[in-house]
């Protein structure tokens, strides 16, 4: 609640001062409107409102009055407070004309004062127009209708000593209403301890198993999460051997001599023109010719070759013809023809570079450690972020490796490795749950009960291969004593500040206390439990 708003109280006919000083004490608001409706009690005797004025002073509170009745509006006045007409809907000056002795009075009224506004407000302390953008108090008409009753004739009036025996009479029960409130209603107390606090450590290993599906005893559901990362590296080759190589090739032939397929087995050789001969290195179908308008058009095939010797005089330039000398003496050997679009190469005959074994063995050490390195700080891994990772539960291997010995021209060999990068995630609410399950054993002693509690995650140590891991942790938790309020309360009553003090010194469950007494006048904890507000922390 916002104790800057203004709270109104609309007050009875017939409340005394001391009921309103207790309205207003209650409210939270720090400011307050009483709405004083006509004939009230309280205009009998203007120290009715010095009273109230003076206690709502005290207790730090803006108090206004709200009336239509002009005795109420001048008492008001005159005892300091501002004053709102919700007839004429502003403040304005009351000019009063006091009605002369001789005047008559109707029956059952007290002599009123007359009073007349005037069409100005007026400059404060007296009442004062207030902005509504600068006010909380917004005027507002309320009707009060006179208590019906019986119309009687008038009477002559009173004797003034009558009068005065009736102000004297009233004054002594006011001022005996004001002390029952002084001693017995307005007296409270506000006592903030601080209990002393336990620190107890309990530890404990919890199991995170991806074959769990709810918290049983210490084992939770775990969750795996991997990724996979491939790269490849290379190294100089050190090592020399003697090849001899062939060259090696792709020859485009031609069917154009009927219309059906034509096989041809592995190792079918092909001439070119200057006697190089190439073999197949596989069994192939050229397939058959079409026969468009009653002539043939040729259909074609690729064909691997390798050149049947080693050596670079078979490395042929490009656009060379080819025949097959198995067809020679026979209509095949012309209807069946290749070209080499590309040129043929490879054809080696000498020393060449080659990785050795400690060259291999270097360069897989050496890209391991890359690779883990690199898969260790790439966080590629998308874990849910409602669920948590902790340090341990982590695994990094090679899962492939494959080493390419061929050299490339500036003498490097390469190695192709892929890494896998796996880690064990679980919902902490999980923890939770088995921790306060644990925490229901695991208190310092007898009467504690537990304030707050934190979880300290130690290193895990995982096992994918069964898809368990363990994490150990330590629960640190708070405990305080179970305390006795009403007991504290019962001995503290009637009890200064000082001797409150005291006794929470010898307490050992208290480590420090903070007491409030109010109002002002009061010196000690009243007797009544209800009046000592008892704050625990």
């Amino acid at each position: 609640m916002d104790k800057s708003e203004n709270k109104k109280i609309y007050l009875k006919r017939s409340e005394t001062a001391a009921s309103i000083i207790q309205k207003i004490l209650n409210a939270r608001e720090l400011k307050v409107t009483l709405v004083v409706p006509k004939d009230s009690v309280l205009a009998e005797n203007g120290n009715n409102f010095y009273l109230i004025f003076r206690e709502a002073s005290a207790m730090g509170k803006q108090v206004n009055i709200e009336s239509s009745d002009d005795d109420v509006i001048n008492l008001a006045l005159a005892s300091g407070f501002q004053v709102i007409n919700p007839v004429f809907k502003k403040v304005k000056r009351a000019v009063a004309d006091i009605i002369p002795v001789s005047a008559p009075v109707k029956p059952g009224r007290r002599p009123r004062v007359k009073a007349t506004f005037e069409e100005k407000p007026i400059p404060a302390p007296a009442i004062q127009e207030e902005p509504k953008e600068e006010s909380e108090i917004e005027p507002v008409i309320h009707e009060y209708e006179p208590e019906p009753g019986p119309a009687s004739p008038e009477e002559p009036r009173r004797p003034r000593g009558l009068k005065k025996i009736v102000l004297v009479s009233s004054g002594i029960v006011l001022a005996g209403v004001l002390a029952y409130a002084a001693l017995y209603v307005l007296p409270r107390a506000d006592v903030k301890l601080t209990l002393v606090k336990t620190a107890w450590e309990t530890p404990i290993g919890i199991t995170a198993s991806t074959k769990a599906n709810t918290e049983t005893g210490l084992t939770i559901p775990g969750q795996v999460f991997a990724v996979n990362k491939n790269n490849v590296f290379s190294a100089p080759a050190s090592g020399t051997k003697k090849v001899a190589q062939s060259a090696t090739g792709i020859i485009t032939v031609y069917n154009a001599y009927s219309s059906s397929k034509q096989s041809i087995v592995k190792g079918t050789r092909f001439i070119t023109t200057g006697g190089k001969v190439f073999k197949t290195t596989k069994a192939v179908t050229i397939p058959a010719a079409a026969i468009n308008e009653g002539k043939i058009v040729p259909s074609s095939i690729d064909v691997e070759v390798a050149a049947e010797k080693p050596g670079t005089e078979y490395n042929l330039a490009a656009g060379q013809s080819w025949r097959i000398p198995g067809f020679e003496g026979t209509p095949k050997f012309n209807g069946f023809y290749g070209e080499s679009k590309e040129a043929m190469a490879g054809g080696f005959v000498g020393d060449v570079k080659v990785p050795t074994e400690a060259d291999i063995a270097a360069l897989r050490e050496r890209s391991r450690q890359e690779l883990l390195a690199m898969v260790k700080t790439a966080g590629d891994i998308a874990v849910p972020e409602e669920l948590k990772t902790i340090n341990g539960a982590t695994s990094y291997a090679v899962v492939k490796e494959e080493v390419v010995n061929d050299v490339d021209e500036n003498g490097n060999f390469k190695m192709v490795l892929a890494a896998e990068t796996k880690i064990m995630a679980f919902d902490e609410k999980s923890v939770r749950k088995v921790v306060e399950e644990k925490l229901k054993t695991s208190a310092p002693g007898e009467g504690y009960e537990m304030k707050n509690y934190e979880i300290r995650y130690g290193e895990a140590s995982v096992n994918f291969g069964t898809g368990k891991a363990i994490i150990p942790l330590t629960i640190v938790s708070e405990w305080i004593k179970i305390f006795d309020a009403a007991g504290f309360k019962a001995a503290v009553a009637g009890k200064s500040e000082g001797e409150v003090n005291n006794y929470v010194v010898g307490n050992p469950e208290i480590r420090s206390a903070v007491v409030t007494l109010w109002p002002f006048w009061v010196r000690s904890v009243p007797r009544d439990a209800d009046r000592v507000i008892l704050t625990l922390e």
